[in-house]
């Protein structure tokens, strides 16, 4: 992390409400808090320059698929792992890899209204999602950084385990996909299968989403998840 002059960054959310609960760090006065990619842009790699670095105590981090995102976890297991979805410098697939503020701002700002759904709604439809409630950029490059926070089902105790649903139809080593399991193992016919267990609840969910709270969303394969439980059985949720 790079603790910047307040001056030349724009904070978004509750930054310092949000840090100290998932990592016990406490912001230094008249700073805020700008968080490296192992890979970072040239502009986080001059403010490194100019004022310094350090790694947080106590808490630990590792690298994901996705290449902007890192887990992050205090090591005393006293609070939830977070994920940070920082600025990468590279371009990847033709596409440069910044985190740019007005990604962070309108993440801020549906996470805040999602915020908003009531608790009884979320549990009658089986509906999370990965909230970001703050970020922050510099000023300069406009670009910088996210804190997202997993779902309350993936804190849980438990086994269950959550997935893409795109991983539904891959392979699965030697095996068929899962959701060629499943179907066979339901011993019903798989459009119907598909339709009760997943497509449903699925549109459920979206239909409340947008039709209740006025939020559209890209519900492409990669961003919808779903969770199986321990027997491989889709929950619903």
């Amino acid at each position: 992390v790079v603790w910047v002059p307040k001056a030349s960054a724009r904070a978004y959310g509750p930054v310092a409400d949000e840090l100290r609960a998932a990592f016990a760090v406490e912001i230094p006065d008249g700073r805020t808090a700008m968080f490296l990619h192992p890979q970072p842009p040239a502009a986080m790699r001059r403010l490194a320059r100019s004022n310094g670095r350090e790694a947080l105590a106590g808490v630990a981090a590792t690298p994901t698929a996705s290449y902007r995102s890192v887990v992050v976890w205090q090591r005393s297991g006293r609070a939830a792992a977070a994920v940070l979805k920082l600025s990468l410098g590279a371009i990847i697939g033709g596409i440069r890899r910044r985190f740019t503020e007005l990604y962070i701002a309108q993440s801020v700002v549906l996470s805040s209204v999602l915020a908003t759904v009531p608790r009884g709604d979320r549990e009658r439809l089986g509906l999370d999602w990965f909230s970001e409630p703050c970020g922050a950029v510099d000023a300069e490059s406009r670009h910088g950084w996210v804190l997202r926070r997993l779902p309350q089902l993936m804190s849980e105790p438990g086994t269950t385990t959550v997935m893409p649903v795109f991983s539904l139809i891959s392979r699965d080593g030697d095996r068929v996909p899962l959701l060629v399991r499943l179907m066979q193992r339901s011993m019903r016919r798989p459009e119907e299968f598909v339709i009760d267990a997943l497509i449903r609840p699925y549109v459920n969910a979206e239909a409340y989403l947008l039709f209740e709270q006025g939020v559209q969303h890209e519900g492409h394969t990669q961003n919808v998840l779903v969770e199986v439980d321990p027997s491989e059985r889709l929950t619903g949720r």
